[in-house]
């Protein structure tokens, strides 16, 4: 019953024809939940009183999402990864060992930046499996030792069968596999609040629970209530006794890149994956770009393209600078609902992954989803209800009025609204 009233509500012929814009939260350190879901709500009534865009809150967005969110986190972060050790396993196949290891050493570096935001580690044990293959019929044996102590150092049961390896294979693997389990090995332990769930190496593990393991390199993500979870990249040594005391204080996807570059290639890959499965046909990202400047930009789930990003200075409130972006930002969709060609960019904006708690907690800590409609017939709004809407909390509604301004474009293919005399 419930499912039949919502196929009516989401087809109603006051929707018809207006393009659907997901948004999904904003990327700004420091916002409380409350805060946070309140810069959503008056994100999504401003591109709504523009009148040729309607927008879809975390809401509406969680119902299209319901049991997909680790294939968001996954696209996300293993995406790229999974694409390398595909194109590495066919020049492994084809016998180009040479143009293979190149493809696979991306492969395994791709899975390893993942592992903060995606937990299963097979993947990039996969791609080390492969990798010392290449390097085995390359004749490179240091190489291949080293990328099979790294397989036996995450998986030390690990035994090749001899359907897909051949006995040379074979023997050679476990002589490495037997050098690395006579190594002394270290001990680590986690500590961490009640309730909270270990995993090291892609392996539940008990909580203060002291775990012995090969000496190398390993992976262990705490995860707490509400989404909050830790992940670390730990070297041990043999014979070390390491303690990890998490707090479980952050609810994040993952850490920030360094540079401009690797925060616009997370958000990219975020987004694009986001994209696949929130079926709208917009999908709004905008937050803090540094500490003076804040901006906003849509990305076209349908042809995989950003529009241009606008920006303007952050003033004192980031979210109301925003807002005077939002019209601007409306025109870059044709009359037919798609981006506008002239509107396209290959720039995207290096946001900070770790700073939207909406969206962390809509992919990490789904709630039961309950939903109101407003009656108004002009204008289909989604209503939160309580915390159960998205796992943050509840907002407050607030009204802003918006100014309309024409954006300049700077060379860089940014739009740059503001300052104005």
């Amino acid at each position: 019953m419930f499912a039949s009233i919502l196929t009516i509500i989401l087809s109603s012929p006051a929707s018809a024809g207006t393009p659907e814009v997901a948004v999904v939260g904003v990327h700004i350190d420091g916002l409380t939940d409350e805060d946070a879901l309140s810069a959503v709500e008056t994100l999504a009534r401003s591109l709504d009183e523009q009148g040729t865009l309607q927008a879809v809150p975390p809401q509406g967005v969680q119902i299209e999402l319901a049991g997909r969110e680790a294939l968001v986190i996954e696209g996300a972060f293993l995406g790229p990864g999974r694409r390398q050790l595909d194109e590495g396993r066919v020049l492994y196949e084809r016998g180009e060992f040479d143009d293979a290891i190149p493809a696979l050493e991306d492969a395994v570096a791709s899975l390893e930046d993942g592992l903060p935001g995606a937990r299963d580690v097979h993947e990039l044990i996969d791609a080390l499996l492969l990798l010392g293959l290449a390097r085995f019929g390359s004749g490179d044996l240091e190489g291949s030792t080293a990328a099979y102590e790294r397989v036996v150092v995450l998986e030390p049961q690990r035994e090749l069968d001899p359907v897909n390896f051949s006995p040379k294979i074979i023997r050679f693997y476990e002589g490495v596999r037997q050098i690395v389990l006579a190594r002394q090995t270290a001990q680590l332990s986690v500590q961490a609040p009640a309730g909270a769930l270990v995993m090291v190496d892609g392996r539940d593990v008990a909580l203060s629970a002291v775990v012995a393991l090969p000496p190398g390199v390993h992976y262990v993500r705490i995860t707490g209530e509400q989404g909050r979870r830790e992940f670390s990249r730990m070297v041990l040594r043999e014979g070390d006794e390491t303690v990890i005391r998490a707090d479980l204080s952050q609810r994040s996807l993952a850490s920030a890149g360094a540079t401009a570059e690797l925060r616009a290639t997370q958000i990219e890959l975020l987004y694009r994956s986001l994209g696949a499965h929130v079926g709208t046909d917009l999908v709004l990202l905008g937050g803090m770009l540094d500490e003076t400047q804040v901006g906003l930009q849509l990305y076209e789930p349908r042809t995989g393209t950003f529009s241009k990003p606008v920006q303007i200075e952050a003033g004192s409130d980031a979210v109301d600078s925003m807002l005077d972006l939002v019209p601007g930002l409306a025109r870059f969709v044709s009359d037919q609902g798609a981006l506008r060609t002239d509107r396209v960019s290959h720039r995207v904006l290096p946001l900070d992954i770790s700073d939207n708690n909406v969206l962390a907690s809509m992919l990490l800590d789904p709630e039961p989803i309950v939903r109101s409609v407003d009656p108004e017939p002009a204008r289909r709004w989604w209503l939160w209800a309580g915390a159960g809407a998205v796992a943050v909390g509840g907002a407050t509604g607030l009204v802003i009025a918006l100014t309309g301004s024409k954006t300049p474009t700077d060379p860089g293919g940014t739009i740059v609204v503001g300052p104005y005399p």
